[in-house]
Order: structure tokens, then C-alpha cells, then sequence
């Protein structure tokens, strides 16, 4: 309580003064006071603030070490999430994986990949950051779109600016790659993110393996990254299905300049993410910096902030050595017939149980899951005797790994102990190397 008092001191000090702010002042207290965007928040909250950012701001002066505890520290990293959108007219589901990439709690970018079965762990996954960027301030912004105006694609502008075209690649520890579908135990440490160092002329080359909206074309995606030029980043860790909600809405923007009556709800399930903060030195600004920009004339490039990334986060690991060593970006591992025994006993009661939990009679994808709703058109009430209504029919649709992670995220201990299984299962060990570390190893 003590703590929260002298918080609120600061807070009213603050608010008195800021009448009287200069402009600069009065953008920084209107920044201590942002809140978090719900999908970029810890725990998926609305309108959840950070006490340590909004002290810091104002003061100027780092939190105190007894006030650490109460810090919700805003999270800087990536995260994935699987999304099914309902449209309520004709029912149509459409699945997609989102990948985010998150700074201080706001979304800086957000790339959507229709989802059939599973990620596609073999390819990377290429961004090219001034246009994601742009989106999002389209998204974001109150001015008029010209619908006139024809945009050029992600692929032609990446091949003009290479500079700021970057490719990551997610690979999975060695007991999760034998699978058909990829679900992972809630909170399971399953592979680790890397950046793929790439010159300009592989970067021209992984561009013309491209469609335009820079997915791979079929086939065309391997053999990129390599343990020859991948920076071992951080390592990935599955979400908290539990924290899935909906989104409801009545209205969508087509590339028309009218907006057409569409009602339809979203699911977002948190899938993967990585470590808080681990990434916070990454910074996709655009590196084009003209003269007139000076104070960011000596940032540091992508690759070099990767690499600082990498000599940081050396140290995250469950044994002696460090996180990356069992994990081969390419997931090109030696499968002994030991491991197939080790992972086959295995994999038949997973299944066996997943089965018969996929089975059950609760068929609460949609009307279990918290609801905001965008628009004051309908209330929650009669949302939930729609969603109810409806259920059946959208269960019936989903992929057996979409149902089983509905189920474990209504109820997380159902798969606890085979979980546990899975997490302390010991399949022969390989160790790799990385470029970089060696590189590292011989400059000491």
C-alpha cells in the first residue's frame, strides 16, 4: 500500500505540472501514461500500464529497487497467435497465423499468413519493415485512404531497398520437429528465433523466390538460412492458450472507399512468443537516415543490434551450454532408432489421450472465450446466444490440433502431466555450432 501511495503522489505532481509543460515535457507525460496494446501486454489485459515506465517518464530518475516488485514491465519481443475469423452471414472460417513483432508493450508491425495446417517451420519468415510499418499508421490514423492511388508491392520495394528487407527463421528443439501438427504444452520452452544474415545478393535472390506479398512460392523457401550466416537470437516458448479472446465487429473495409455491413467475430489464441525484453535492442526504424536526421546517424544496423542481441542472450539455457546449442536453424537432425522409439512410446499416448479430449461433448470454441466488442450496436448477451447457436458447426470445421488447443486453454490442467512428459523427454543429443559464436570465440 505504501508503494501504491507514493505512486499516486507522483502522479498528482505530475498532473499539476503539466498544465504549465513545454511541449516536449507534455509529450513525454502523455507517453508515461500510454497503455499497453492488448495483444502486445503480458497478460493479454486491456489498458494495462507499466508503473516502472510511467515513474521513469516523469521523473526522470530510474524506479526504486524496493518499488520493483509492482513493475509490469511493458514487453519488447515477438509473438505468434493463431486467429479464426466468423463471418456470421455465411459461417466462413478462416484461419491465420499472426506474427508481431512488439516494442514497450505497442505493436510495431504485424504480418498474416493464412494457416492450413501448421507454420511452415522449414522457410523463414521475410519482412520488409518501412511497408509494415506504414500499415500500421494506416490502421492506426484518422486520415482518409486514396483508393485511387496504386501502391507498390512489398517484393518491389524490398528489391530497391535492401536495407531494410529481413528475414528470421523459428526452429524447434529436436523431440517437437517429428510431428504432423506443432502443439505445444502451455509455457514449454520448444526452439529459438533466429536472424538471418544475408548479403544483399542472397537477399535478391530470396526475393525472387517470392510472391509479391513476399511468401514463398512453393518450394522455393529452403536452404536460406544456415548455421553459416543465422545469429541465434532467444528462445521460443509457447503462449498461455488460456489468455484467447473475441473480437467482435459489424462493419469492413473493402479496397473500396465504402464500408460494407459484414458481422463477424475473431479468436486470437496466443501460440508462441518469446522471452520480455530479451529483443529490446532491436530496431527496425528505417535505416535510409538522411542528414538532416542526425541523432539517429549512429544507430546501429539490424545485423550489428542482432549480433549485440546474440552475445546478450548467450546465457539463456536449461544446461551448461548455451539455449541454441541443440537447436539446428534448419532442423536437420539425426534421428537415431532409439530416438524413434524414445518419441513413438511417446507420441501413442499423446494421441491416444488428444483423441479422446478432442472428443468431448464441450464444444465451447466461441461462446467460452472473453468478448470486446467494438461496436455498441449488439450487447454481450445476445453475442453469446449467437456464438452458442452456431458453435457446432464452426467445431466441426476445425483442424484436430485447433480443438485440442481450444480445450487445453478452457482448461490447462487436463494435458498437465503429459506435458511434463514431453518437456523431460531425452532423445539423443547433437551439438551445434554457429558461425558467429565461433567468430566470437576467436576475437577473445
Amino acid at each position: 500500500m505504501f508503494s501504491f501511495f507514493w505512486y499516486g503522489i507522483l502522479f498528482v505532481h505530475f498532473f499539476l505540472l503539466s498544465s504549465q509543460a513545454s511541449p516536449v515535457a507534455k509529450n513525454n507525460i502523455q507517453k508515461a501514461f500510454e497503455t499497453q496494446d492488448k495483444i502486445c501486454s503480458m497478460k493479454y489485459a486491456e489498458k494495462e500500464g507499466s508503473y516502472k515506465k510511467m515513474f521513469e517518464m516523469l521523473s526522470g530518475l530510474e524506479v526504486p529497487a524496493y518499488l520493483k516488485e509492482y513493475n509490469k514491465k511493458p514487453f519488447t519481443g515477438f509473438k505468434v497467435l493463431r486467429t479464426y475469423n466468423v463471418k456470421f452471414l455465411n459461417l466462413a472460417l478462416a484461419s491465420s497465423i499472426d506474427f508481431i513483432f512488439c516494442k514497450e508493450g505497442k505493436v510495431q508491425w504485424i504480418i498474416k499468413q493464412p494457416l492450413q495446417e501448421d507454420l511452415n517451420w522449414s522457410v523463414p519468415l521475410c519482412v520488409y519493415t518501412p511497408h509494415l510499418v506504414h500499415e500500421m499508421q494506416s490502421r492506426k490514423g484518422s486520415e482518409k485512404k486514396s483508393f485511387n492511388t496504386k501502391r507498390s508491392s512489398p517484393r518491389n520495394d524490398a528489391q530497391n531497398d535492401l536495407s531494410n528487407f529481413h528475414c528470421f527463421k523459428l526452429a524447434r528443439r529436436k523431440k517437437y520437429t517429428n510431428r504432423k501438427a506443432s502443439f505445444f504444452y502451455p509455457r514449454s520452452w520448444i526452439g529459438g528465433i533466429f536472424y538471418c544474415d544475408l548479403t544483399d545478393d542472397m537477399k535478391r535472390e530470396t526475393l525472387n523466390r517470392m510472391h509479391e506479398n513476399l511468401v514463398f512460392k512453393r518450394g522455393m523457401g529452403e536452404k536460406i538460412c544456415t548455421r553459416k550466416n543465422s545469429i541465434p537470437l532467444v528462445p521460443l516458448q509457447s503462449d498461455d492458450y488460456s489468455k484467447n479472446w473475441l473480437e467482435f465487429g459489424i462493419l469492413k473495409q473493402d479496397k473500396s472507399p465504402f464500408r460494407t455491413f459484414c458481422p463477424q467475430i475473431t479468436k486470437y489464441v496466443p501460440y508462441i512468443n518469446t522471452p520480455n525484453d530479451a529483443l529490446s535492442r532491436l530496431n527496425f526504424e528505417n535505416c535510409n537516415v538522411s542528414a538532416v536526421s542526425a541523432p539517429h546517424m549512429w544507430r546501429k544496423s539490424i545485423r550489428d543490434e542482432a549480433l549485440s542481441i546474440f552475445q546478450k542472450n548467450k546465457a539463456y539455457s536449461h544446461a551448461k551450454e548455451p539455449w541454441y546449442s541443440e537447436i539446428e536453424v534448419e532442423e536437420d537432425y539425426k534421428i537415431t532408432s532409439e530416438d524413434i522409439s524414445l518419441w513413438e512410446e511417446l507420441m501413442e499416448r499423446t494421441m491416444d489421450e488428444l483423441g479422446s479430449v478432442a472428443n468431448l461433448a464441450n464444444k465451447s470454441f466461441l461462446s467460452s472465450s472473453p468478448i470486446d466488442i467494438k461496436s455498441h450496436v449488439t450487447s454481450k448477451g445476445l453475442l453469446k446466444k449467437i456464438l452458442k447457436k452456431i458453435e457446432t458447426k464452426i467445431w466441426n470445421r476445425l483442424q484436430l490440433h485447433d480443438k485440442i488447443i481450444s480445450i487445453v486453454g478452457d482448461n490447462p490442467q487436463s494435458l498437465e502431466n503429459l506435458g511434463g512428459e514431453w518437456e523431460n523427454l531425452q532423445m539423443n543429443r547433437e551439438k551445434f555450432d554457429y558461425l558467429y559464436e565461433i567468430s566470437s570465440e576467436l576475437n577473445k
